[in-house]
């Protein structure tokens, strides 16, 4: 049954316009069958084909019903459906520990999937990655681009008649025993080919993780990052947001140029580009949540000029409003120019690990944003003996979820719950209606 929600645009920070009502067309929430469903699954990233939205495909860390360590005795599984997700078939990447799985599709139709994965215990943590060229039926043996990564992500764009993918991580290069410094390492594939190393850059002294990735339509390339500790890893006493940008697809870059500096603790900040031009060519936004007075909300602000200057913050959570945002939130910008905002809440359960999916979405281009929508059918309450340490270490289901623009309009999403008991994925279409 599908749940229609009306809701109207709420005038965050934009006095003087006029409210405009909207209704987000909820669809049911749709379980992906796990071959082991007392085994926790977190942290998903997924793509969606934008020439056949039934088919999907999704990888999470899988972690072993029976560890004890949320590092050893993970895997990373691929959940593949090519017919809107009745059916799902599940393929396991094997390996003693693995983390932070990503999934891109050029345009071209390959899937490159890359993980951080220790192969052999002991072992080296390698930052790895296949490709499949059947829709992830199949996938190549490992490919290692070496150790020292963290928080890799891709992105695929179609630059000067070719198709090309981008990855971005943190790496880490140690110089003394305990003090190291940390480059954005850059790599690329065209047409299919093997990931290339193109650079490593060093935005300062501080260690700092990379993040999304966007290929602006106008071709530029963006790469967000945060730094949030001293090379002798002192905690900052605030995250702060930046991005670099290539105007030669990744060969050369911008110096850092700042976006914010209020980030909450454990959390991220999102970039997405604008596939249109509707309100400025190569429109750039950017997602954060924040925590003054240790009261989070989800803010955005977006930038014309490839990161050089920021619009002012646009609320999209305010707790004012009653939303209380925990962890990351993830953005989307559709065909029509839609921009979709969807984070974790816990203003049904009364604490972190008690948690819905929201959403929000904007169709002025991220100056008005209607009343928040929630997306789970069922509260989560994640902090159960069968999610074991998993719970410890994701206790919203992951540092991260699935948020993909569904090409028919609307945004899919897909994410980790614990409403039977354990972790497991589901997904769901948010699309938006006339008023």
């Amino acid at each position: 049954m599908v749940r229609w929600l009306v809701v109207v645009i709420a005038l965050h920070g934009t006095p003087g316009l006029a409210a405009q009502a909207a209704r987000l067309v909820v669809s049911p929430n749709l379980p992906i069958p796990a071959e082991d469903p007392t085994a926790p699954i977190v942290e998903v990233d997924f793509a969606l084909d934008p020439q056949d939205p039934d088919h999907m495909i999704a990888a999470a860390i899988v972690v072993d019903s029976a560890a004890t360590d949320i590092w050893i005795g993970s895997h990373i599984d691929v959940f593949t459906t090519m017919d809107g997700g009745a059916v799902w078939d599940q393929r396991r990447f094997q390996m003693i520990a693995g983390a932070d799985p990503w999934l891109s599709m050029d345009p071209e139709g390959r899937v490159f999937l890359s993980y951080l994965g220790m192969r052999t215990n002991p072992g080296d943590v390698e930052l790895l990655y296949h490709s499949s060229t059947d829709g992830g039926s199949t996938w190549t043996d490992a490919r290692s681009l070496g150790t020292g990564h963290d928080r890799e992500t891709m992105t695929s764009a179609w630059l000067d008649g070719r198709s090309v993918t981008f990855l971005t991580s943190s790496r880490a290069r140690w110089t003394s025993e305990n003090s190291s410094l940390t480059y954005a390492y850059v790599a690329r594939s065209v047409d299919g080919g093997g990931l290339d190393s193109l650079a490593a850059l060093l935005p300062n002294n501080l260690r700092s993780n990379t993040f999304t990735t966007v290929v602006t339509r106008d071709g530029t390339l963006i790469l967000s990052l945060l730094d949030y500790a001293t090379g002798t890893f002192q905690m900052l006493d605030t995250r702060r947001a930046w991005v670099i940008a290539s105007e030669d697809q990744g060969v050369t870059f911008s110096k850092p140029r700042f976006v914010a500096e209020d980030l909450a603790p454990r959390t991220y900040f999102v970039i997405a580009g604008d596939p249109t031009d509707r309100f400025a060519p190569g429109r750039l936004y950017a997602v954060r949540t924040v925590a003054p007075d240790s009261t989070p909300s989800i803010l955005l602000s977006w930038s014309d000029d490839h990161g050089r200057s920021w619009s002012e913050d646009v609320t999209v959570a305010d707790p004012v409003a009653g939303a209380r945002p925990i962890g990351p939130a993830n953005i989307a910008v559709d065909e029509e120019g839609t921009v979709g905002v969807a984070w974790f809440d816990s203003r049904n359960g009364g604490d972190v690990r008690t948690v819905d999916l929201y959403v929000s979405v904007s169709s002025d281009g991220g100056a008005t944003f209607t009343e928040e929508a929630r997306v789970t059918e069922v509260t989560s309450a994640n902090d159960t003996v069968a999610n074991g340490r998993a719970v410890d270490r994701f206790g919203q289901g992951g540092d991260y979820f699935g948020m993909q623009p569904h090409p028919e309009g609307g945004f899919q999403l897909l994410w980790a719950d614990s409403r039977t008991g354990v972790y497991q994925l589901y997904t769901a279409h948010v699309g938006i209606a006339p008023g």
